[in-house]
């Protein structure tokens, strides 16, 4: 992994509590080819694809667990180390 993350939340439709809509960092694989359907969050959460509003920055309330499991990288993308999603480091804050 080169460090390029993504963040996934639950489209917004009926019967999905506002709750359950939070802000999943997701790890990008190296060797990604073409659209995914599906993808493990770093919290353990696997992401459908088409379920979520995708961006390359946080929106909407975040999951702690992934907060926790991905602190540097997070952390990059916050400070826009390189604004792409994409990380070169490894260390934590």
């Amino acid at each position: 992994m080169t460090g390029r993350i993504a963040f996934a939340r639950l489209v917004a439709k009926p019967g999905i509590p506002e709750r359950e809509r939070v802000c999943h960092a997701v790890p990008i694989p190296d060797d990604l080819d073409g659209v995914p359907v599906e993808l493990p969050a770093y919290c353990g959460v696997v992401v459908v694809a088409r379920e979520c509003e995708w961006s390359l920055y946080p929106a909407g309330m975040p999951c702690m667990a992934c907060m926790i499991s991905a602190p540097a990288a997070i952390n990059a993308v916050l400070q826009g180390s390189s604004g792409d999603g994409r990380s070169s480091s490894t260390r934590t804050p």
